[in-house]
């Protein structure tokens, strides 16, 4: 994705929402993921991953964390690929359909090979509301501000380091703060206004 292409892409313009939604109209963020996964009761934490330009190491990250991930309760995982045929656990949103899938998702990964690469697809996440677990990057660092409840301030989540335990961590840590709409709600305005 070209950095041109994210300022086209907006949450209250993209023709395959559901419910398009601003900063104004957030609840219609929610609605979204409610539609997509065809109006289950629950509401999961979602993690969205783009499944291209991933080094060696980062895909067998990302292979463990689908493991760890589908073992956790109340959380999905969105993958932006080509879907799979022996992985039925996943749901998969074409990569012609992103903002459909920062739209359904709470959070989106992305791994270290991915930084330089991704970085549009990170800034259009953002504008959909779409809170950041992302490594502690220069070029990440910039614009990634840690989330700290206490002060209820930081747009996104950092790990440090390029491993399974500390990615999962950070999963985890953001999972948490999810559980407090409010702060959540906050989050996902830093992003947007960002």
């Amino acid at each position: 994705m070209n950095p041109r292409d994210t300022q086209k892409y907006s949450p209250n313009r993209d023709t395959h929402l559901f419910h398009p939604y601003d900063i104004k109209t957030i609840a219609n963020k929610k609605k979204n993921k409610h539609d997509f996964f065809q109006n289950q009761k629950e509401n999961p934490f979602t993690l969205v991953v783009i499944e291209e330009n991933l080094s060696a190491t980062d895909e067998k990250i990302l292979h463990q964390l689908v493991e760890g991930i589908s073992a956790l309760s109340d959380t999905k995982l969105v993958m932006i690929g080509e879907e799979q045929k022996n992985d039925r656990s996943l749901s998969y949103i074409s990569p012609l359909q992103k903002g459909l899938a920062f739209a359904v998702a709470d959070a989106f990964l992305l791994l270290p090979s991915q930084t330089k690469t991704l970085f549009s697809e990170l800034l259009m996440a953002m504008k959909y509301g779409t809170v950041p677990i992302v490594p502690h990057d220069p070029k990440t660092k910039n614009i990634i501000r840690p989330f700290d409840p206490v002060s209820e301030k930081g747009n996104g989540f950092l790990f440090v380091e390029n491993d399974i335990w500390n990615i999962f961590a950070t999963i985890i840590r953001a999972k948490e703060n999810y559980r407090f709409p409010y702060d959540w709600e906050n989050v996902i305005r830093s992003c947007m206004e960002n």
